[in-house]
C-alpha cells in the first residue's frame, strides 16, 4: 500500500492542505466511490482467474474498497488468504486493469527482423 506524508516547514497543521482537502465537503465519498468502481473493474478482472483455479482447495482471493483513517482518502487492495496476493497481481493485473493502467510487464521482448545479407 502507497504511504503519502504531507511536507511542510511548520510544525502545526498546512492550512492550504486543510482547505484544499479536507475542509471541502463530499472529498472522501468521491474518493471512495472511484475506489468501489475500481473494485468492480478489477473483480471482473480477477474472475477469470477464480474460474481457472475453481478446483483449487486453498481460499480464494478477494478484493476490498474502503475509505482511510482521515476520511479523505481510499484504498483499493487485492487480498489473498495464502499470502498470493502479488503473484495473482502480476499475473492477471487485475488492479492496474481496474484503474486503466498498463500492464505491460515488460518481460516481452520484440523479435528484431533479420537484415538481409547478415
Amino acid at each position: 500500500m502507497a504511504k503519502f506524508k504531507w511536507y511542510y516547514r511548520k510544525r502545526k497543521p498546512d492550512p492550504l492542505y486543510r482547505a484544499i482537502v479536507r475542509s471541502q465537503r463530499g472529498v472522501g465519498q468521491a474518493t471512495l466511490a472511484v475506489a468501489e468502481q475500481l473494485k468492480l473493474n478489477a473483480e471482473a478482472v480477477l474472475a477469470p482467474h477464480h474460474a481457472r483455479n475453481a478446483g483449487d482447495a486453498r481460499p480464494k482471493s478477494y478484493i476490498t474498497a474502503e475509505a482511510g483513517a482521515l476520511g479523505v482518502d481510499a484504498f483499493t487492495t487485492l487480498n489473498s488468504p495464502d499470502g498470493a496476493a502479488l503473484q495473482i497481481e502480476w499475473e492477471t493485473g487485475a488492479l492496474r486493469k481496474g484503474a486503466g493502467l498498463p500492464v505491460d510487464t515488460g518481460l516481452r521482448h520484440k523479435r528484431r527482423k533479420k537484415r538481409r545479407g547478415s
